[in-house]
């Protein structure tokens, strides 16, 4: 079911709409071409993975081609070296394992909040890893946040500007390329 949904239903959805304006998208999920290898991270959780590899072998390729790929976060998964299964992978954090592979400069999480917010309900502009640390601590940052902030900072770490922006605000992934302030900016650590 959630194969049939994240790379079926979304996914061919998300690439219609970008192709329905103009774009030039390609709709893959992280099994294809073996983008995404995945190890089973808890059996009680079932069928839900943690990435072990990423190949970016076919988004540059697709780059290449001019197309824009559009991911659905499954990881290919090979448990006995013939049966092979589809595991689910937490969003945030394949974009982030695959930022993380391209070597990206830039990772932009689009949500549906303003951004990383304090205990009185301000964006805080910029978080470096003792912050993070110290907001999910607090429980200040807590639930879906977490796996944001956690990815965020793997792809700091490899070298890339992380940001957390409202999705909703028109032309917000554009005013975060062209360094507007807007939310939550991660910075590079290399």
């Amino acid at each position: 079911m959630v194969v049939a949904v994240l790379a079926g239903v979304v996914n061919k959805s998300i690439v219609g709409e970008i192709n329905a304006i103009g774009g030039n998208a390609a709709g893959i999920s992280g099994a294809d071409a073996k983008l995404i290898e995945a190890r089973i991270a808890d059996p009680e959780l079932g069928l839900v993975g943690e990435v072990t590899r990423v190949s970016p072998d076919v988004i540059i390729a697709l780059l290449d081609k001019g197309y824009m790929p559009v991911i659905a976060p499954l990881g290919y998964n090979l448990s006995d070296g013939h049966k092979w299964t589809m595991l689910n992978i937490n969003a945030d954090t394949a974009a982030s394992e695959i930022a993380c592979a391209l070597k990206a400069k830039h990772l932009v999480f689009t949500s549906d909040v303003p951004g990383i917010m304090d205990a009185a309900g301000k964006v805080i502009p910029e978080v470096d890893r003792a912050l993070a640390g110290k907001l999910i601590a607090e429980g200040i940052a807590s639930k879906g946040m977490i796996p944001k902030i956690e990815a965020c900072l793997k792809a700091a770490a490899a070298g890339a500007t992380s940001h957390i922006i409202d999705g909703r605000q028109p032309k917000a992934l554009l005013d975060c390329l062209n360094s507007k302030k807007i939310g939550t900016v991660f910075h590079s650590e290399k």
